[in-house]
């Protein structure tokens, strides 16, 4: 190995250097303002979870049902977080989030059944619970001062 090459990539570490940077400036270039919201992050990868437990758990008598329910609540908290962030006046950035708490508590519900019909066990559900009850209360909070916040008006 040679002094001024990246070990791991076998790049020369100006080149490394280099996509690094232009990677980072075009990251900050194009992120959109949700984007950066912890909470939208967090929804993101609870969405994950949730979709593969579906993919792998719900028998297909019920995966129309129970399942797309659950798939269409869990993709929807993420997606009107996103919607209300590209809002510029803070009733329609509440009216977005708010939405997005309803479908976190709807997913909450749909667990519940998906643990009563033997697709969920105790702890699985527990665990979905727990983060689903740290998404709402992330979302209380982003609406709470959405609403105390003159420059979001």
């Amino acid at each position: 190995m040679r002094g001024n090459q990246d070990s791991a990539l076998g790049l020369p570490n100006s080149e490394l250097a280099t996509r690094y940077y232009a990677d980072l400036i075009l990251s900050l270039w194009t992120m959109f303002p949700f984007e950066k919201l912890d909470v939208w992050k967090k929804s993101v990868n609870f969405a994950e979870e949730i979709l593969g437990f579906i993919d792998g758990q719900i028998h297909r008598k019920d995966a129309f049902s129970l399942g797309e329910q659950l798939r269409r609540a869990v993709i929807s908290v993420s997606t009107n977080i996103a919607e209300g962030g590209g809002r510029n006046n803070s009733k329609e950035k509440r009216y977005f989030y708010n939405v997005a708490k309803g479908s976190v508590y709807e997913v909450v519900s749909l667990l519940e059944l998906c643990k009563r019909r033997g697709y969920l066990g105790e702890r699985s559900h527990r665990d979905f619970y727990l983060e689903a009850e740290e998404l709402a209360k992330m979302l209380s909070g982003l609406i709470s001062g959405n609403s105390l916040n003159p420059r979001n008006s």
